[in-house]
């Protein structure tokens, strides 16, 4: 199936259901590439007939709550203008995750060097621990070393 022609044109089918039966054979011929790769550039409009425009190729009509078109409804049209944004808005997603990349980056770093941070206090903490724990004893020996080196200090 070629896979460079534009959607169906429900304006060109007696039926509805002869339309969307020739919407699923489209879609059915469609590469399996992401939407990030395959999504037809911008910029997108919605025009008068619900119909969201590109350049001169119609990519698809808007419908609003059940499968027949209905183009005086608000919903659609503001479905029809948030879809036509899409283009823009895939850019902008782009832009914000290579924006955020070194961002995640500096976190992970971070967050390596706050466990590093913690890893390290708790071995201080524990040689702290250990040194208080002897240093009565330690202090003692430390006096009597000091007496026995210095024996004009035993009276004082």
């Amino acid at each position: 199936m070629d896979n460079t022609k534009t959607a169906p044109d429900q304006d060109n089918f007696e039926t509805e259901e002869e339309y969307f039966k020739a919407c699923r054979e489209h879609r059915k011929g469609m590469d399996t590439k992401t939407a990030e790769e395959k999504h037809t550039p911008g910029p997108w409009m919605i025009d008068e007939n619900a119909q969201i425009i590109a350049g001169k190729s119609v990519l698809g009509r808007i419908y609003s709550g059940d499968i027949f078109p209905n183009e005086d409804l608000p919903e659609c049209t503001a479905n029809g203008y948030l879809i036509a944004a899409a283009p823009e808005i895939a850019a902008e997603r782009d832009r914000l995750k290579e924006e955020i990349s070194p961002l995640k980056k500096r976190i992970e770093e971070l967050e390596a060097a706050s466990k590093e941070i913690l890893r390290f206090k708790k071995s201080l903490d524990y040689v702290v621990e250990k040194e208080f724990q002897y240093a009565p004893n330690c202090l003692s020996a430390l006096n009597k070393l000091e007496q026995l080196l210095n024996p004009s200090t035993n009276g004082k």
